[in-house]
Parts: C-alpha cells; structure tokens; sequence
C-alpha cells in the first residue's frame, strides 16, 4: 500500500523558510530536507508550483556512487535551477552495518559509503561544474544521520537544513503499511534491506505525533526484524520498549519469550509465554511455544500438557500435535507419539518432520519396514532432509540391508557433512561391508565434528584394534577413557577393548569396572566384530576374553566370570 497526502498541511514557518531559501538562491547551494518520500514528493509538487525557477525531481531506486556524474548525465542539466533528490538512501543502505538505534553502529565510520565519499572530496567540483544550481537534498532521518557523520565536510557546508514531522493522518498510514509484513516475507529479503527497513522504523517510532498504540506496532515490528536477523538481546531490548508501554499484548510477551528461548534463557522465556497466556489464555501459538522451551529443560510431562491446551484450542494445529510427539518420544512412549505423528500428517501431510519423527518412533519399536516407509515419505517432500536419510539407513542397517543403508547415509552427509552420528553409523555399515579403511575414514569424519562422542570413539577403538593399528588406537583411548560413566555399557567395554591390545596385562581392572557398573545398564555390544582380535589371542587368553563376553552376554554371573578369570 502507498501513502498518500491528501491536502497535507505542512510546518507553515518552516516551509515557508524552505520556499524563502530556493527563491533566494543564486549559484550552487546545498539544502538538506528531513521527511518522509512521502512528504518529499508533495513538497515538490508545491515548491515547483510556487518558485518562479526550472526545477527537477529525480527519485532514485537503486544506489549510484558519484552524484557529480550522475547530474552531469542528466538531459539538459544546465538548465536546472533547482534539483530535488529522493531517494538518495538506498545508496548507503548496502553498508548499513548491524547495530539498533541512535548513533549506534549503523553509523560507523569504518565503512565507507562511496556516493558520501565522492560529495566530501567533490564540492569544490561541484561548484565549478553546476554553478547554477541548487540540489536539495530529501532524506529520512537516518539519511541526514548518515550525512553528518560520514559526510560531515559536504554537511557542514550546507545552505540550509529543514525538518518536516510527518503530519498525524500520514504517520498512521505509514505506520499500518509498515508493520503489516509477514516474518516469512523478511526471511526472503536480503539483510541489506532489512537492516534498512529497522532504521525506517526507528525514524518513525521519533516522530512526535503518533499514539502509544502506533508506537507499540512499531517496537513490535522492529523485534520482529530483529528475530529474522538473530539478533535476539536487540528483539528483547524492543519488546520491552513494546511493554513499558502496554503491557497487555500477548503477542509481544510471546515474541519475546522466543527471543529468550533463542538465547537459552528458558525460564525468562516460560515466564514471558505465561503473561502471554495471563493476557490471552487462547492464545495457542504461545502454548506451544512454552512446550517446546519446557522440552529444552527435558520437562516433558509439562510440555505435553502446554501442547495439550494448544490442542485444546486449535485440534488442528500440525505443529502442537507433532511436537507433542517429540515430548512423548522422549519419555518412551512411542506407540503414543506415533499418534500424534498420524495427526500430524492427517492435518498436513507435508509435514516432512512429523514423517521423520514417526520413523524415528518406529525404529525405536523395531518396526523397521514401517520406519523406512515413513522415511520415504519425508524424503519425497523434502529430499534434503538429512535426519530422514539417517534414519533410513540406520533402519535398513538393522534389517542388515547394508549396502542401501551405505547410500542412505551417503546421501545424509552430503547434504550435511557435519551430520557426525551419520558419519559415525556410515563407518558401521561400511565395516559390516568389510570394508574397513572407509569405515575408519568415516569414524575419523565423524570425531572430526564430535570429538568426544563416545559411540565413535568406542567402535573406533575397537576397529582399530582389529586392524592392528594399535597408534590410533591408543588415541581414541586417551579421549575415551576420561569420558567413561558407569551408567553406560562402554564403561565396561572400552578397558576389555583395552586388555585386547595388551592381553599379557592383568584383566583385574576390568573386574573392578564391572563392580562400579550401574546393576540397570544393558549390554547391547557386537562382538562378532571383534572376532579377529579374539583369533590373535593364545588360548589362555582366549578363555579369559571368552568368559568375559559370556558375562557381557548374561551368559554366567560376576561370581562365576571371577572363578573362570582366576582359574587361568
């Protein structure tokens, strides 16, 4: 939408002072106008009307970066008297730098804005080669910031500065075109243009004649911008301006609640999504919010019921049902979140994560031929989404389809070669294939992303050992050791790993491990990959190693693991 004046009634003195200055003028002079395009183009209109004198507009749209040269092309410019310039902005908005407000860091003069640079060294230039004319300059206030500090030269030799305060009727149609924008439509701008929209704003939240509410909209906005451009302490900073204000507007305590959840401060971010709630119980989004921030604190039983009273108000909103799902999947309970999942997909069957997730939920219940299948379906709707590859080929893996699953995680790492536990499960399926240098290479990937990832180090150890490159092998244990919890099996494995590569060594310290092991850890290792290793080992050895992975197995107890250790 445009703005329009209709019959705008401008500062009488100052534009009268404005009208005075151009009548006045003989020779090259510089006169710089604060106000909006909006109010740019009617001043023109009228100054035209009224000064007896050959006047232009030119309106730019793009950025020029020698002004001189740029009026020295245009028709007949001899002839111009005096030449309004619009738009003379978007030439500094490609170096508009991060930064919010005032003279903060938008204005650093670190950058050099080349249009500015060429008016501070050409002014002398300027006079010679346009003496008879006035150019007036026509800028936002952000423009006229720009110019005192990065052309303060070309400013201070101004013949005159005018300010225009956007008259009341203008302002709130400014205001209502510029804060009707949709985040998404900001996610595909450039950070150029909306680094310039945040100044636009910042212009108008200054001007005097606009209502609290219109102030509101716009801190609102600018946290919105703010949001799209990751800059979360800024968005906060906005909102709370937002809430000094009017503390009543649920969708800025929301935002805000985002903002902080970005940032990690999960419990400012709940506290922020229940004044949301405290103004607007029905306000879904934010009960869907404070679930999801509820799940980063691993509180899932309260996440479920926030996702619960979102459900409650919206049944069909995808995003509460799929991320209720995840919540259950956490806890266990796959068969429920396998049902959410259904709901998910029900409501939007493009719902690519809710496929996924369901996948996931049915390999967790073995139903590997299920998950596959949910997978496909992510896949089909977005082929790069790298969790539904991974997982495709963690199930086929399972199935021992291991040449698929070698090309489902192939394709996971090539659209995202940081995806370590893709690496990590590449190196399985490929050492399940024999081939055991990839398998290392794909280790060696995955600890390159994830260091201390202890299944990586664990299977890497133990690959190592069997190809006898006992080098790597000490320095995946010098990693892994020091990483080792009594709450996991690899507490236990990674020393009997250990004793493998020096099986002259007493395996007592394995036994007393074993003794610090939590009674609740399953043990799920392999050892058919280990075999080799085993078939190095004299038989003495080999009996000791066995009567270890019988105990691994639950093949005998500790009591009797001791007697067969001891007896040899």
């Amino acid at each position: 939408m445009n703005a329009i004046i209709a019959d705008q009634t401008f500062d009488t003195e100052e534009y009268a002072a404005l009208a005075r200055a151009l009548g006045w003028v003989e020779g090259f002079g510089a006169f710089f106008v604060e106000c909006s395009p909006a109010q740019g183009r009617e001043l023109v209109t009228r100054l035209t009307n009224q000064l007896e004198k050959r006047c232009q507009l030119v309106e730019l749209q793009s950025e020029i970066k020698d002004l001189r040269q740029y009026i020295l092309h245009l028709p007949d410019y001899q002839a111009i008297q005096v030449l309004f310039i619009l738009g003379l902005e978007r030439s500094f908005e490609p170096y508009i730098k991060a930064g919010y407000g005032g003279e903060g860091d938008y204005y650093k003069e670190d950058t050099p804005i080349p249009v500015l640079g060429r008016l501070n060294l050409d002014r002398e230039v300027l006079c010679r080669d346009l003496p008879q004319l006035a150019v007036v300059f026509m800028l936002p206030r952000y423009g006229i910031k720009y110019f005192i500090r990065r052309a303060p030269d070309f400013f201070d030799w101004r013949s005159g500065w005018f300010h225009f305060a956007t008259e009341k009727s203008l302002l709130s149609s400014l205001i209502a075109e510029k804060t009707e924008i949709d985040y998404d439509v900001y996610l595909q701008q450039s950070v150029t243009e909306r680094q310039a929209r945040l100044l636009e704003l910042a212009d108008l939240s200054e001007e005097p004649a606009q209502t609290d509410e219109e102030k509101v909209q716009l801190y609102r906005e600018m946290g919105i911008i703010l949001g799209s451009l990751e800059r979360y302490e800024e968005m906060i900073a906005s909102y709370d301006k937002a809430i000094a204000i009017n503390p009543n507007h649920d969708w800025v305590w929301s935002n805000r609640g985002t903002a902080l959840g970005q940032l990690g401060r999960y419990e400012e971010a709940i506290a922020s999504y229940d004044k949301a709630i405290a103004i607007n119980p029905n306000h879904n989004w934010a009960w869907v919010l404070r679930g999801a921030v509820l799940g980063q604190l691993g509180r899932y039983e309260e996440a479920i019921a926030s996702y619960d009273k979102a459900i409650a108000i919206n049944p069909n909103d995808d995003d509460a049902w799929n991320n209720r799902g995840d919540a259950l999947g956490e806890l266990g309970r796959y068969e429920e979140a396998i049902a959410s999942y259904d709901k998910t997909v029900a409501i939007n069957p493009n719902h690519d994560s809710a496929w996924y997730q369901r996948g996931w939920s049915l390999g967790q219940l073995g139903r590997y031929e299920e998950a596959i299948a949910s997978c496909d379906k992510a896949i089909a709707i977005n082929p790069n989404h790298d969790w539904a590859w991974y997982q495709r080929g963690y199930s086929l893996s399972q199935l021992e389809r291991n040449e698929e699953a070698i090309a489902s995680y192939d394709k996971a790492v090539v659209i995202n070669p940081n995806h370590d536990e893709a690496w990590y499960n590449f190196g399985y399926a490929l050492w399940k294939q024999g081939k055991l240098s990839d398998a290392a290479n794909s280790f060696a990937k995955a600890l390159e992303i994830a260091p201390n990832d202890l299944s990586a180090l664990s299977n890497d150890t133990e690959l190592a050992l069997v190809q006898q490159d006992f080098s790597r092998m000490q320095q995946r244990l010098a990693v892994a050791l020091p990483l080792l919890q009594p709450d996991t099996d690899t507490f236990v494995i990674v020393p009997f790993l250990q004793w493998l590569a020096a099986p002259q060594t007493s395996p007592q310290f394995i036994l007393d491990a074993i003794q610090q092991l939590e009674p609740t850890v399953k043990m799920t290792w392999d050892f058919s990959d280990t075999q080799p290793a085993l078939d190095r080992l004299t038989p003495a050895q080999q009996t000791i190693a066995y009567a270890f992975i019988d105990f691994f197995k639950s093949q005998c107890d500790f009591a009797t693991l001791q007697q067969r250790v001891n007896a040899t």
